[in-house]
């Protein structure tokens, strides 16, 4: 960092808190540890609304990745990926 540049980088902001750079100022930082997103269904919580978003998705009824070897559905690619990946055994 040049002379000058602390206040373009947050300056003596502590670490973790605040803005995250090149989002704009969109996208707000949490504390580290602090979970403010608290999912209605289960007891989970999240520090990134994205993240909660995406979990909402596994209490949905709505499951339309599917396995083709198996059958089995998910919510999101994501879990369908990782369900692949673990080595899906097809029908069994």
């Amino acid at each position: 960092m040049g002379k000058g540049d602390e206040g373009r980088r947050g300056g003596d902001r502590a670490q973790g808190v605040g803005r995250k750079p090149g989002y704009g100022g969109a996208v707000t930082v949490c504390p580290a540890g602090e979970k403010p997103y608290a999912c209605p269904h289960c007891s989970r919580a999240f520090a990134d609304r994205s993240n909660l978003r995406a979990h909402l998705q596994t209490h949905s009824d709505v499951k339309k990745y599917r396995c083709r070897a198996c059958a089995r559905t998910f919510s999101r690619m994501s879990l369908l990926a990782r369900h692949e990946e673990g080595g899906c055994r097809g029908a069994s």
